[in-house]
């Protein structure tokens, strides 16, 4: 949770609203694709160390400033908000975690047609 505040902190700092919310939003990608265990963090609910708490607070803070700066640039609609962020990153830490039972079944041979084995996936 650290990092996203991190994020959300260093994104604020980019003096280009709009390049700010996007490198804020790639990098949450990217933390999410390489850490299965942010994941989890992003979509549990579990009653929050006071630290933990906070670092939250940060992070929802930062993140309602770069939506706010990037609508009043013009750069990003005026109906996004926060909240659809947060929903977002929940969903995409979901689809990671469903995709890695495929991913497991894949990795196994398999004749689907004519030609070599697992070449119709």
């Amino acid at each position: 949770m650290a990092d996203f505040a991190r994020a959300a902190e260093e994104a604020l700092a980019e003096p280009d609203p709009w390049t700010g919310f996007r490198a804020y939003v790639l990098t949450v990608l990217r933390m999410q694709a390489a850490d299965r265990g942010l994941a989890d963090l992003l979509t549990l609910s579990v009653p929050a160390e006071p630290e933990l708490a906070a670092l939250r607070g940060r992070v929802e803070a930062g993140l309602a400033e770069l939506v706010d700066r990037a609508q009043r640039s013009g750069d990003l609609r005026a109906d996004v908000t926060p909240e659809d962020l947060r929903l977002r990153r929940g969903r995409t830490a979901r689809v990671g975690t469903a995709r890695r039972l495929p991913a497991r079944r894949a990795a196994r041979p398999r004749r689907l047609g004519p030609g070599p084995a697992g070449s119709l996936p």
